[in-house]
């Protein structure tokens, strides 16, 4: 006895369970298998669509902070080259925010503190403590990365950062010094080290001839 194709009506077998024509499954559990087969690829194109949108949503998110993160360093090298330091590192503290690893903030933070040690000033309640808290991090980070002269530049600036501090604590516990020396082993002819280091043989041993001697130094280099 046949029976008639659910799909295309032709006359098949009764016990058939694909038709002979159109090749179309006769159970119910093939028209389900089906319908899963379908929804599932359904899901599958949407799958890829919400993933193809949240790439798009992080790279936009990546490139707004980007841009943001180099118009605050950009602002911040404007604010170092007038002067303004303390502001300037304000917005350098913001940039690092967006990206911790940021090369473009910390080469900024480093130029920032080679200028802002040696004409430091403080205002209001900042104290010279505040200052080289912010700044001998980033000084021990370049010194490591540094060779040469450049680090005989950040090494000196170390030694004139735990002067301030000292100064200002009264007390004596890092051979101010020595640290001077140091850097003028890297480079004999160094300027920070040179002044740093007549100002010291002027302020604290009254020893004007060896501090006039680091002055010649550092005025000829």
């Amino acid at each position: 006895m046949d029976k008639l194709c659910r799909s295309c009506k032709g006359s098949i077998s009764e016990n058939a369970r694909v038709c002979t024509y159109c090749g179309s499954p006769q159970a119910m559990f093939g028209h389900f298998a089906a319908a899963l087969e379908w929804i599932g690829g359904i899901a599958t194109v949407v799958s890829l669509v919400l993933a193809v949108n949240s790439l798009i949503n992080l790279f936009q998110t990546q490139f707004e902070k980007r841009e943001a993160l180099h118009e605050l360093a950009d602002a911040a090298d404007q604010l170092r080259d007038d002067g303004d330091f303390a502001r300037a590192w304000a917005l350098y503290s913001d940039a690092e925010k967006l990206d911790p690893g940021s090369r473009r903030v910390r080469r900024g933070q480093e130029a920032l503190v080679e200028e802002w040690l040696p004409n430091v000033q403080i205002t209001g309640t900042e104290t010279f403590t505040d200052i080289v808290n912010k700044a001998l991090p980033v000084l021990m980070r370049a010194l490591v990365r540094s060779d040469g002269a450049k680090k005989a530049d950040f090494q000196a600036l170390v030694g004139w950062a735990h002067y301030l501090e000292q100064r200002e604590r009264k007390i004596q516990d890092t051979d101010v010094p020595g640290l001077y020396r140091r850097a003028l082993v890297l480079d004999s002819d160094n300027t920070y080290a040179n002044t740093f280091l007549g100002h010291w043989y002027y302020s604290q041993t009254e020893d004007m001839e060896q501090g006039s001697v680091h002055f010649e130094r550092a005025l000829s280099s």
